[in-house]
């Protein structure tokens, strides 16, 4: 099983094709029983990973800032969570638990490249 270091957009303010491809990628990591390390909030295409890693199988890995965890922005659909004082331990953590040389491309390199490109050509079209 990999641990997938995911960075993504934690705005609820996103394109629903973001949203869309963001799900099936969550689902597909679930599948496959692997465990997401990301931001761990409750907002945007973090709680879109998340949730659909979770609702297929998968394991979350939440590493969360000390101030968001205050405000009570942790996701729900954390296994672990991590709070972190800053910006730079927060990524430095993130990086640290992903320890083998994997990400969410690397792990689904030809579909993730095809749902790019599909991505890019919806867009152009509207």
């Amino acid at each position: 099983m990999l641990k997938i270091g995911i960075f993504c957009a934690s705005s609820n303010h996103i394109a629903p094709i973001y949203y869309e491809q963001t799900a099936g990628l969550g689902k597909w990591i679930g599948t496959h029983h692997h465990t997401i390390v990301y931001g761990g909030i409750t907002q945007g295409l973090m709680e879109c990973v998340a949730k659909n890693v979770k609702e297929s199988g998968g394991k979350t890995i939440g590493v969360i800032l000390q101030d968001m965890f205050e405000c009570e922005l942790a996701s729900p659909n954390l296994d672990q969570l991590i709070i972190t004082n800053d910006l730079a331990e927060r990524k430095n953590k993130i990086m640290e638990i992903n320890k083998e040389p994997k990400n969410a491309v690397d792990a689904k390199r030809k579909l993730t490249s095809k749902k790019l490109c599909a991505m890019r050509t919806q867009k152009g079209s509207r």
